[in-house]
């Protein structure tokens, strides 16, 4: 068994495939993607279906590291610590044909349309971009970041209204994952882009969608870690996007505006409701206010700039 690019299992053609996945509420969503994580060696494939905007995480093989009995052992003995919380989660390992498995991304992700500016769709789509509209091509793979995720989409809504036709602006995308928001900047005309990312899994994603999307020499993508960012930066963005986890975002504050520009925005996503309004002190103690924000389900997301 191999993968491709995108993270996908590729295997010879009507060979069967074992699927295990979960379907979970977002508060559950990182500690149910570690655990994937640590059982099968690999993060899950991790996407929200489009209808009832359920989390599923999902591991693709074609054979199973371990005894199914085992894996059922492990993962009830996991859940049930975590459902201690209240939290409800559904689990299933089943073999599916290879061709219900490629058929079935297919059914959770579907074009969206980010204002007149910005198409998001994946491969298979025959939606056709409307006159001047920048178009993303990415398909689901094993890095966060399709647009369907309501995080990514508030990113991309505050890509397109931060951008001042005209006028060069540049982006610092901090947690790049597929390279999302910076394939998608580089479409809406800002320049220069750096995106980071600590996964040098998803730096490859990243590279290979921004190949795909003819902007590999637009953006530059790099492994990093932004806790080992110097705090001080003579290179400052006019936009930050950072879809990144509370704790991180609270604790690397200094690390991350000090490379905005003082009339910048930072844009902040990935943040749970119950966690959202630490993240809003913090920030405000560094002297940014909340300009916009917007919560759906368990989320809530945020664009701040300097008061002024």
């Amino acid at each position: 068994m191999s993968c491709d690019n995108k993270g996908r299992v590729c295997c010879p053609p009507g060979c069967p495939v074992w699927q295990i996945s979960v379907r979970t509420p977002a508060e559950a969503e990182v500690a149910m993607a570690a655990l994937l994580e640590s059982l099968f060696g690999e993060p899950p494939a991790v996407y929200v279906d489009a209808e009832t905007q359920t989390i599923a995480l999902s591991i693709y093989c074609q054979e199973l590291p371990r005894p199914e009995a085992e894996i059922r052992f492990r993962l009830r003995t996991s859940l049930r610590r975590i459902r201690e919380d209240g939290l409800k989660m559904r689990v299933a390992i089943r073999k599916i044909r290879r061709q219900d498995w490629a058929e079935s991304w297919k059914k959770h992700f579907r074009p969206l349309e980010f204002g007149q500016a910005l198409l998001v769709k994946p491969s298979w789509s025959q939606c056709k971009p409307r006159a001047g509209q920048g178009v993303v091509v990415l398909d689901p793979g094993l890095s966060f970041g399709t647009g369907q995720h309501p995080t990514t989409a508030f990113c991309l809504e505050q890509l397109v209204a931060c951008r001042q036709k005209g006028q060069t602006q540049s982006l610092l995308d901090i947690g790049t994952g597929t390279g999302i928001l910076a394939i998608a900047a580089a479409k809406l005309g800002y320049r220069p882009i750096q995106a980071i990312d600590l996964d040098p899994a998803a730096v490859r994603v990243a590279k290979a969608n921004a190949l795909q999307n003819r902007v590999a020499k637009r953006v530059r993508i790099l492994q990093c870690d932004v806790t080992r960012l110097p705090i001080g930066s003579e290179t400052k963005f006019d936009v930050i996007c950072a879809n990144l986890i509370y704790d991180l975002l609270i604790g690397q504050t200094k690390r991350i505006l000090s490379r905005l520009q003082p009339r910048g925005t930072f844009i902040s996503a990935g943040i749970l409701k119950t966690q959202f309004d630490q993240v809003r002190v913090a920030y405000a103690a560094a002297g940014l206010e909340l300009i916009v924000t917007r919560k759906e389900k368990e989320w809530q997301s945020g664009a701040f700039a300097f008061a002024r």
